[in-house]
């Protein structure tokens, strides 16, 4: 099971088993095109049958996608309150403006940036009023990423780290890459590229860079755009 896959399972296992005669009517929000979160939905609703939850019965799921367009968040959401729904999930790229939103439902919230950076917890332990959910720590991960690239190519000296400035908790996460590349006698360059042409341009650029030590190799990661089209949101190309 993939990390995405997991967190929604998670978030499915945060619902206790129904007591009340009228379905529970929760929305999902998502600046994402539907075919790309099929497979976490699909978990998503194993995990309330495996609690009880018969769809249709004690829940109805009321989902509204962004299609890659992270502006029309907001009204997206305020359309899911006016549904009206008992609670809202949210994940991705639409976690930070929904959490700017202060919506008056309860919220859960999948995403791979920091929660506090994005303004939705005090801290790890204290989220805020109305708001839990889970995080993919992607800072803590990025050094392991790294210290991974070496291994595969112990001859590594220069890795280009792409992200998009946008992504909460940007800051962090590159200084625990920086830093895990400094450990190991690496040189990092920071790309932040805010849309896609700017990633394609930024990887045409990259091929072109002559080796001096090694082959290229690159990291496979998701790269999220701000258009919502993905959850991740570092690329490492080495060289």
């Amino acid at each position: 099971m993939n990390r995405r896959a997991f967190l929604t399972m998670a978030a499915a296992s945060a619902l206790a088993p129904p007591l009340i005669a009228a379905p529970l009517r929760i929305g999902w929000l998502t600046a994402q095109r539907p075919q790309s979160i099929a497979p976490g939905v699909k978990v998503f609703k194993a995990g309330l049958a495996a609690l009880g939850w018969v769809e249709n019965r004690d829940v109805t799921l009321d989902f509204r996608y962004g299609n890659d367009q992270i502006s029309s968040i907001p009204e997206l959401a305020q359309d899911l309150v006016r549904s009206p729904i008992s609670m809202l999930i949210v994940q991705g790229a639409a976690v930070p403006l929904v959490g700017k939103l202060r919506l008056p439902v309860p919220i859960v919230f999948l995403t791979s940036s920091d929660p506090v950076s994005a303004g939705l917890a005090e801290s790890l332990a204290r989220p805020r009023p109305g708001l839990t959910g889970l995080t993919f720590m992607a800072a803590e991960m990025n050094p392991k990423r790294i210290e991974i690239l070496r291994e595969i190519r112990p001859s590594l000296r220069r890795v280009v780290l792409m992200g998009n400035p946008a992504h909460a908790g940007m800051e962090l996460e590159e200084a625990e890459a920086i830093s895990a590349a400094r450990r190991l006698d690496i040189e990092m360059t920071t790309a932040l590229l805010a849309n896609e042409r700017e990633l394609a341009d930024a990887l045409e650029q990259i091929s072109k860079i002559r080796p001096t030590q090694s082959p290229c190799c690159r990291m496979a990661s998701r790269f999220n755009t701000g258009s919502g089209s993905s959850s991740d949101s570092w690329n490492c190309a080495c060289r």
